[in-house]
């Protein structure tokens, strides 16, 4: 009597701690269903703890985080004019993240039913804003270097003249009948070193660059560990079955639209110079940089502004009825598990286990649960890796991914075939994603609420969009502009008495309509400056003598139908998301739900977007006709053969979406003929 009157009290005081923090009186609601952080759980909170709530915060901060994630490829170009990188280096920040997120994206979507889930999704959702924040700290260690990197070590030239190295910087090599002294820039360090022995500032400048910033990607690598796994897991476990995909739906169209976001904001800091200043440059000039370092910082601050709302959240929302009934008969008990499946089951005996060894010995009681933890952690994967559907699947979600990791070049592929400058091919891009991307995503999560799709339907629905899917990717082969020819005159031509520097390429477009390799090359004596843009004059190679920086233009109608071929395959892509989803939580018990998401994601990341940031670097690289040389240290890529470039890109994205389809294909043959998704066995397995 005694012991059950004990009982009865806590429980009651457990009761009333809720209702004096919250001023509610339903006896239903313990901690893991209150919001707020700590001692703190006002109220007025309370009434935000729904599903509608959580997913509009956390689509907003999905919007950030995917936004922080996806600046990057506007702002390629702009890195490599600023550090003299290389697409593969370009290609390695673009894969670093998947780094991070392989290590721990296993073990963590592996816990989802034990953890915080909210609570790890702000964590997550910082490290983002983090990671953004750090990847801008090289301009603020090396600014003054990077905007002067050659004035120092120039004691003989005075700022200003002729043919001084910020001439050369920004107005080219002009022509004189005097040996310029090239070499001097190289070799005189003063204390008698050359560069080519030491290493060029140029070259320590862009190492330490490229390592912080591929720490600050290795960052956001981890939060994005727990993101898309834990946040469809906290949905299904706080709404209808049939709900799952529109609410998903929601928050992954949020994370779909970051890039949108993100090329906006690349566009607006394509046109703000590097330095902040005032300049005679034009946003078209060839050494025009922009304030990248400007956008990492504002999208990193306003990333962790707007995830830290997600920790008020509570482990479980009161409003659904299986939450209510789980809490009502287990009140007082203080370590619920998120669902009553036989993963969460598993994760009280570790704990119970763990109580029962805690007497003898801590350090032992600790050691069998990681073991067991392992044990079943080992089961599970080969669990997974046993289901047909799934492994096909998990394949046609990877090669989807490896062609949209060609997105991040895209803004760059709009600047080199079709003539774009920065910061309208990044407006292109916005405008693309917004309609191709969003409007895909959002549609998917609505029919596969709409049509409430079983998993055979969603399987087979991916397969006819994947097949659309691969004959749009193949218009990319036929829809270019004409590339520029770039006219570099032999050493008996009207330049020979110019004593033009081998690696001085500087293109100008003379008013005879062709492009030249610098202003020497082109015979030019004399530079001004006009309305921001470089004139130069007495150009001996030009009938009329005149021409102005920058490659002629080249552009031509057919960027409209490219963005329109280019969007419906982006589209094909994103619509079969939330399908796929559904497939995936449906081709495997209950139990294996959020490991299998979280297997997929390990996946996506593995074979998609690691792979293809590397290869599609690769690729660019493979592609440069005209390489950036300073004292004999490589820089980044000059100019492109744009044919090459539009054959190669093209054809890994066509290879990518055809071997998508074909997967999803054999994975749809295989369910129908071994009745593997119908809809009893599906009930069974849940």
């Amino acid at each position: 009597m005694a012991s059950n009157a004990i009982h009865k009290t806590q429980i009651h005081a457990s009761k009333l701690h809720v209702t004096r923090a919250t001023g509610c009186e339903d006896d239903h609601l313990d901690e893991d269903t209150v919001c707020g952080v700590g001692r703190w759980k006002a109220r007025s909170l309370q009434r935000l703890a729904t599903i509608n709530s959580f997913t509009a915060v956390n689509g907003v901060a999905y919007l950030m985080t995917s936004c922080t994630a996806a600046f990057l490829g506007s702002q390629l170009t702009t890195l490599e004019k600023q550090f003299g990188f290389t697409s593969r280096q370009t290609g390695l920040i673009m894969a670093a993240s998947n780094i991070g997120y392989m290590a721990c994206v296993l073990f963590v979507s592996h816990m989802g039913s034990s953890a915080h889930i909210p609570r790890a999704l702000c964590i997550g959702g910082c490290c983002f804003g983090i990671s953004g924040i750090i990847a801008s700290l090289p301009y603020f260690l090396f600014s003054e270097q990077l905007n002067n990197q050659l004035i120092d070590k120039m004691p003989g030239l005075m700022e200003g003249d002729s043919g001084t190295v910020i001439d050369k910087a920004m107005q080219g090599e002009l022509c004189t009948a005097s040996v310029k002294p090239v070499d001097m820039q190289c070799e005189s360090l003063g204390d008698g070193r050359s560069w080519s022995a030491s290493g060029s500032p140029q070259e320590h400048i862009a190492f330490i660059s490229l390592a912080i910033i591929v720490t600050g990607m290795v960052i956001q690598g981890f939060g994005k560990g727990p993101r898309l796994s834990f946040a469809v897991t906290y949905v299904d476990n706080n709404t209808k079955k049939t709900n799952t995909g529109f609410y998903s739906g929601i928050m992954i169209t949020c994370s779909v639209m970051g890039p949108v976001l993100a090329f906006l904001a690349g566009g607006v800091f394509s046109q703000i110079y590097v330095t902040l200043e005032a300049t005679d440059l034009d946003p078209k000039h060839p050494r025009w940089v922009g304030a990248w370092w400007l956008g990492y910082l504002t999208l990193g601050l306003v990333t962790v502004a707007l995830s830290l709302p997600l920790q008020l959240f509570p482990r479980r929302l009161p409003s659904h009825h299986a939450n209510k009934k789980m809490v009502s008969s287990k009140v007082g008990v203080d370590d619920l598990p998120l669902l009553e499946s036989a993963t969460s089951r598993q994760n009280k005996h570790m704990s119970q286990e763990l109580h029962e060894f805690s007497n003898r010995d801590t350090v032992a009681a600790k050691f069998h649960v990681f073991i067991t933890f392992t044990r079943e952690f080992i089961a599970c994967q080969i669990r997974l890796w046993k289901n047909p559907v799934f492994v096909l699947m998990n394949l046609c979600s990877a090669c989807i991914i490896f062609a949209v990791s060609a997105n991040g070049y895209t803004a760059k592929y709009l600047e080199q075939v079709f003539d774009m400058p920065a910061h309208v091919a990044n407006y292109t891009m916005a405008a693309r994603s917004f309609v191709a991307t969003g409007l895909g995503t959002f549609l998917g999560g609505y029919l596969t609420r709409r049509m409430s799709m079983s998993a055979m339907t969603a399987l087979r629905f991916n397969v006819m969009v994947l097949l659309a899917g691969c004959l749009t990717s193949c218009a990319g082969f036929f829809i270019y502009c004409n590339q520029p020819n770039i006219r570099m005159d032999s050493p008996s031509s009207c330049s020979a008495n110019c004593h033009c520097s081998e690696n001085s390429y500087f293109p100008v477009c003379g008013v005879d309509g062709l492009t030249y390799y610098s202003p020497c090359q082109a015979g030019c004596a004399k530079v001004f400056n006009k309305e921001h843009v470089y004139w130069y004059s007495d150009c001996s190679c030009i009938e009329r003598g005149t021409a102005y920086a920058g490659i002629c233009p080249y552009g031509c109608s057919s960027i409209y139908g490219y963005i329109l071929f280019s969007a419906l395959t982006a589209f094909c892509q994103t619509i079969t998301i939330m399908p796929k989803i559904i497939v995936f939580i449906r081709c495997v018990n209950d139990r294996d739900k959020t490991a299998s998401m979280g297997l997929q994601s390990f996946t996506n990341s593995l074979l998609g977007y690691l792979s293809g940031g590397l290869a599609f670097g690769s690729l660019i690289d493979g592609v440069c006709s005209v390489w950036g040389v300073t004292c004999g240290v490589k820089g980044h890529c000059l100019q492109y053969d744009n044919d090459l470039f539009r054959v190669r890109l093209h054809s890994y994205v066509t290879i990518s979406m055809a071997l998508a389809f074909v997967t999803a294909l054999v994975g749809y043959v295989y369910a129908k003929r071994t009745d593997c998704l119908s809809e009893v066995v599906v009930e069974k397995q849940s």
